[in-house]
């Protein structure tokens, strides 16, 4: 009963003999009861709002629209043809009737609520009027936040301490490394495997040294340049972890 032509009631009838995509006949059933039902519970008295849902509809069973993409325009199509909620009257109008009738379509389809910003987006002045702006103005950008921000690089005491103990680490694997390589033929040291010994002490030092890319800034480098040594810090921090517990 609610569609404008013959045409797209025949398509309509077709999603569901031969040319439709659905497995689930009874869900498109659902959904296209729920969808007329909410055009339907109130009498609007206007053509508008029906003008063009068999062809949301339509569109849904060809698989043209996903079922949030039917809800968002049909929902639109609503709230374009009626400012009210669909009451005829505007004495009787309240501010969220609009918001109240889209919860209960999205829940009379099995699908979740509105976020508040999702609300706050699409019924910002009837929140305003009901609420309050303090509701939705907290999901207001600040343009002006960005002026505010301020770069903050890395102390030079703290770029000194990183510094001295990647030193201490990396001349400790150093160490190790020419001890093993000198007593290699000890007993203790050939009982380690000197391989494995080896592979531990550079995953140590490889690990530290995550700590020079950590320390490189635009102050020092170009910005291009500083943005490649932070994608490097964990690649040098995860290999040097792999190598040296897995020699381990």
């Amino acid at each position: 009963s609610f569609f404008g032509d013959n045409a797209s009631k025949r398509e309509f009838e077709c999603a569901y003999d031969t040319c439709g995509s659905h497995p689930n006949r009874a869900a498109d059933l659902r959904i296209v009861g729920a969808t007329t039902q909410y055009y339907g519970d109130y009498s609007l008295g206007t053509e508008r709002a029906v003008g063009g849902l068999d062809g949301l509809l339509a569109d849904y069973l060809h698989d043209r629209l996903t079922l949030e993409e039917l809800v968002a325009q049909a929902t639109d199509a609503w709230n374009r043809a009626s400012d009210c909620g669909g009451k005829p009257m505007p004495a009787d109008c309240d501010p969220l009737d609009r918001l109240t009738q889209h919860r209960t379509y999205r829940r009379s389809l099995s699908l979740s609520d509105l976020t508040p910003f999702q609300e706050c987006a699409l019924y910002r002045s009837a929140l305003d009027d009901v609420r309050g702006p303090a509701y939705c103005a907290v999901f207001d950008v600040d343009d002006d936040r960005d002026a505010e921000i301020t770069e903050v690089y890395l102390s030079r005491s703290l770029f000194v301490l990183g510094t001295i103990l990647f030193g201490i680490v990396f001349a400790t694997a150093v160490g190790f490394a020419a001890f093993t390589c000198r007593h290699r033929a000890a007993r203790v040291v050939r009982n380690a495997q000197p391989a494995f010994l080896y592979v531990i002490a550079f995953g140590c030092a490889l690990s530290a040294s995550t700590m020079i890319p950590l320390a490189v800034d635009d102050r020092w480098l170009s910005k291009r340049a500083a943005d490649r040594a932070c994608r490097t810090a964990p690649w040098t921090f995860c290999f040097g972890f792999a190598l040296a517990y897995g020699a381990l």
